[in-house]
């Protein structure tokens, strides 16, 4: 028999409320396989949005209690015609912040006792309201207005009027009915499996471990394909501290093609570039204009970790999926194309069992351990990062990241969401005592000196000693487990290069592997995985290094000459452009290329214009970008599927082709689009669901041979 986790909310504060003596009764009459807790309310502090960003332990322990059980049961009284606001404010708690919605999916019943015969109607009717934009299943039959009357129900729960018994008794079952047909649509798990997982439940296609930007991303981009997936994190619930800070332009096209760029750019501080300080005085400033790499997103978005990943949340829960907090993998094994994943949730073990899993569980990542995979490389220098509010004296434009040389070191400032807002950065090896005033006092200091502005910086809401590690593990898959993100790669933070490669580390593997569940490509597309991405890690290491030595500067003779190379930069266009392009080019992501990949077909024809084959898709810039061409290429690359591209001008594609008769669907493009991507006569390009060209050519015949040439 498969037992069920209720968690019941009395609304009343009051020791002695009849509500919570209903409470007891309902515990007492309930079906024998209904388990029951009671969920704590008393020493919830008011809710404020201003606690969103370092959720209190009380607001936290709500949201583990209510993750942890499979329904909500609300016992509340009516205060003033409504809900108690003891009870409201326990609502707004668990329903924030916002995107991490305890409520969403979790089956709910609400009854409540008054001395009157309806006395808890309008509450109840208001409750439901609530809940329902919470997006709470609830029962709504039978409705439950008990009109309680001295020793109806006794001090030890038990109800002595037999027409009230029978009255909860068939609540109670109906209530175990509905948990049971609502869990069976929404299962307790990301989508399809609970734990433990009820008997004959569906298995998911796909176990992702970690839940912070990279699982998010890999379990959305399975979810927008169609595969059921489980997603699950070890920690007790979302991150409350801020770690990456910075989005690259590649990071944006991928955000955009997945649906999800205008959210995240909405909430973003838009970061127009780079300036250079030393000593007092600004040495140059840079505009983040990515001249090598056309794209129409020449920024940088400057966004805390914690709001990216609400964001993210709240996408996949838009594809019914949801995070598993505090499940902790604890073993993998790997037999005959199937892993058996064993689970630890508060000491109950689960053994489950999946074609796939990846692990994007981070730098010390349980899943790259239990397939046998170690890190290889070296920990190099220790920086102090830490989040706070800062005043400056004079104006400092909060829309750029600043390198600055004080006392023969360097610091870094990124700007956050806030006006006063920054995250900061000392490449010095430090030690951190806990002591967050003088951390304040010792970055005041040094930007005062720095920019030559007198700077306060307020007690930081978050440090971290950061100990920078150049490390990654030799391949990223083993058999069917897959790595992905930090629990592949580790490097120093000085490019803003961790969030952005796993995030497409997540967008590379997702859409081969919903291919390959789906049927529609063999387990041979999975193997382009590492083929792509190993490359682009190892490249990552070596840039992060030389990223780190740069940031830091650790030469005697640096502040003598820097003064003088800055002038030189500056007054020599071609040097400050080439300078600009070395600082932002390689971040950004936008040369990432598979010109060698099994997925690329090499081009026969060299002399035409536009992407290559292996290369980006969307190289173009505003006004361009704005045509109505490339508006609806944009629009057609954020459907996750293949695409064949025309032109207007040539004949049509008419979706999809004989070749490709369930794989890829066609676009006809107008000019100026057409031109840029070489398209002209009866020209086509083939286009990846990640935006890359798999290949290029003229009529049915290349396109069929191009076709077959690939992997799927």
């Amino acid at each position: 028999m498969t037992r069920y986790t209720v968690g019941y909310i009395v609304g009343s504060l009051a020791t002695a409320s009849i509500n919570r003596t209903l409470a007891k009764a309902l515990v007492r009459i309930a079906p024998p396989d209904l388990d029951f807790v009671e969920i704590p309310i008393k020493d919830l502090p008011l809710y404020s949005y201003d606690y969103d960003v370092d959720y209190p332990a009380e607001g936290r322990a709500l949201k583990d209690a209510i993750a942890a059980v499979d329904a909500v049961l609300f016992v509340t009284p009516e205060y003033n015609r409504s809900i108690p606001g003891a009870l409201k404010n326990a609502i707004d708690w668990a329903s924030r912040p916002w995107g991490d919605n305890s409520f969403a999916h979790k089956p709910a019943a609400v009854i409540g006792a008054s001395p009157g015969a309806i006395g808890t109607a309008v509450a109840q009717q208001n409750l439901r309201s609530v809940l329902s934009y919470c997006n709470s299943p609830q029962m709504n039959a039978p409705e439950a207005y008990i009109q309680f009357k001295p020793g109806l129900i006794t001090d030890a729960g038990e109800v002595t009027d037999a027409g009230t018994a029978r009255f909860l008794h068939n609540f109670m079952e109906e209530f175990r009915a509905f948990i049971v047909r609502v869990l069976t649509v929404l299962p307790r798990s990301a989508t399809v499996e609970t734990e433990p997982s009820p008997s004959g439940a569906v298995k998911p296609d796909a176990l992702v471990v970690g839940a912070g930007p990279v699982g998010l991303m890999a379990a959305h981009e399975l979810l927008r394909r169609g595969v059921s997936v489980r997603l699950i994190d070890a920690a007790t619930g979302p991150a409350t501290t801020s770690r990456a800070a910075v989005i690259h332009p590649r990071t944006m096209e991928t955000l955009d093609q997945a649906g999800l760029y205008e959210e995240v750019n909405a909430r973003a501080v838009q970061g127009r570039g780079t300036a250079f300080h030393a000593d007092g005085k600004q040495l140059a400033s840079m505009d983040s204009y990515f001249t090598a790499y056309p794209t129409r997103f020449n920024k940088l978005l400057l966004l805390d970790q914690v709001i990216t990943e609400q964001l993210l949340r709240t996408a996949v829960e838009r594809l019914g999926g949801r995070v598993e907090w505090g499940v902790r993998l604890t073993a993998v094994e790997q037999d005959a194309g199937t892993v058996r994943a064993t689970l630890d949730r508060n000491g109950t073990t689960e053994i489950v069992s999946m074609p796939w899993l990846v692990g994007c569980d981070g730098g010390h990542s349980t899943v790259r351990h239990q397939i046998g995979l170690e890190m290889k490389g070296e920990s190099t220098e220790t920086w102090l990062i830490a989040d706070a509010d800062i005043t400056f004296a004079q104006l400092v434009e909060h829309d750029r990241i600043r390198w600055i040389r004080a006392d023969g070191t360097s610091m870094m400032l990124f700007p956050l969401v806030g006006d006063r807002r920054w995250r900061l950065l000392d490449t010095v090896d430090v030690d951190y005592a806990g002591d967050d005033a003088a951390v304040a006092e010792r970055f005041g200091r040094k930007l005062s000196r720095g920019l030559g502005i007198r700077s306060h910086v307020e007690r930081p809401t978050w440090v971290s000693v950061f100990n920078i590690q150049q490390r990654a593990a030799p391949v990223m898959q083993s058999g069917h487990c897959f790595l992905a993100g930090d629990a592949a790669h580790v490097h120093s933070p000085a490019s803003g290069q961790g969030l952005n490669t796993g995030v497409q580390d997540a967008f590379n593997l997702a859409w081969k592997l919903a291919a390959v569940i789906n049927g529609q490509a063999s387990a041979e597309l999975l193997d382009t995985y590492s083929v792509e991405r190993e490359p682009v890690a190892k490249a990552l290491l070596k840039s992060t290094r030389m990223a780190t030595q740069l940031v830091e500067l650790r030469s005697a003779v640096v502040d003598e000459y820097l003064p003088a190379v800055f002038e030189i930069v500056n007054a020599w266009p071609p040097i400050f452009e080439a300078l600009n392009q070395a600082l932002f080019g390689s971040m950004s992501g936008l040369g990432i290329a598979y010109p060698t990949s099994p997925l690329t077909v090499p081009d026969t024809d060299t002399l035409r214009p536009g992407p290559a084959p292996g290369q980006r898709l969307v190289q173009v810039r505003h006004p361009e970008a704005d045509t109505a061409g490339w508006k609806k290429l944009f629009d057609a690359l954020r459907d996750p599927t293949w695409l064949v591209i025309t032109s207007t001008t040539g004949p049509a594609t008419g979706g999809s082709t004989p070749s490709l008769p369930s794989l890829a669907r066609g676009c006809q493009v107008e000019k100026p689009a057409a031109d840029t991507l070489g398209l002209d006569n009866d020209g086509w390009v083939l286009v990846r669901p990640d935006g890359y060209l798999a290949a290029r050519g003229y009529g049915q015949d290349q396109l069929d041979h191009a076709y077959h040439r690939l992997p799927l």
